[in-house]
């Protein structure tokens, strides 16, 4: 929740830091309702939806590493792998998000993780689409620099002055 709130996506006082406990309470108490909604189901029903949301992220990941092997093949890349690796796990992770769809005992299961998928990606466009309605200058965000640290010299011993 403190990472959705610096990058715009929550409201700005879920990564209020509490000094008496040194962590994010409000960003810790969003995040445990969020994955409180998982108690509700049986794990052999949570176990194929997850992890058909698992693979179908990692297919995507390996399908857009081959459009952009594809569309910009002379940018330079710190790790180059060979074409038949991505390829060959692009086919791998395919067959792993459609092959449960086969199996009349996860289908069900493998059905509602793509309709978790299509809400998030359905509210997570909603949320843009409203923040660029009602903030028209918020459509660009601003990365936040990192504090600078300040380097000691040789005769500073870092406890000010004592």
């Amino acid at each position: 929740a403190v990472v959705s709130t610096q990058s715009g996506h929550y409201g700005r006082g879920t990564s209020y830091v509490s000094p008496l406990l040194s962590t994010p309470v409000a960003g810790v108490v969003i995040t445990c309702m969020t994955t409180s909604v998982y108690l509700f189901f049986d794990v052999v029903f949570l176990i194929p939806c997850l992890s058909t949301a698992e693979w179908f992220f990692y297919f995507i990941t390996f399908v857009s590493l081959l459009v952009f092997r594809y569309r910009l093949p002379k940018q330079h890349r710190p790790v180059k792998v060979p074409i038949f690796i991505p390829i060959a796990l692009t086919i791998i992770t395919f067959a792993f998000v459609i092959l449960p769809l086969f199996n009349p005992k996860t289908r069900m299961s493998v059905g509602i993780g793509f309709g978790f998928i299509a809400l998030g990606a359905i509210l997570y466009y909603m949320r843009i689409f409203i923040t660029k309605l009602c903030m028209p200058s918020a459509g660009v965000m601003e990365v936040q620099k990192p504090y600078a640290i300040k380097k000691s010299s040789s005769t500073d011993s870092g406890l000010g002055d004592i």
